[in-house]
């Protein structure tokens, strides 16, 4: 470090940090897809879904699939269109096991 200061912030995390250090490469990108199917499978399901696997370990990342597809009146030199399904584990028992999607 040549110089600097540290000072309180009042802006979010994002706000307040730089993209990159100096002359290194930027962080990766957020996905926006899959945070907004988390904040949203938290707030709908955090309270009745599992909170560790079967055998006590912790819940992974959910299941993440693209699907591609054109619309139904799409014309034929249309390019596809593609959207992601997110598949997250809620609970087990005997030889039951749900799940929760978003798309």
């Amino acid at each position: 470090i040549d110089k600097g200061a540290l000072k309180p912030s009042t802006a979010d995390f994002e706000g307040a940090v730089p993209e990159s250090c100096g002359d290194g490469p930027p962080p990766p990108k957020k996905d926006a897809a899959l945070e907004q199917a988390k904040k949203a499978f938290a707030a709908t399901y955090g309270d009745q879904c599992d909170k560790e696997l079967p055998g006590g370990e912790p819940l992974a990342e959910p299941d993440a699939y693209s699907l591609r597809y054109k619309d139904a009146g799409a014309e034929a030199d249309e390019p596809e269109r593609e959207t992601r399904l997110f598949r997250f584990f809620c609970s087990m028992a005997a030889y039951n096991e749900s799940a929760v999607y978003y798309v």
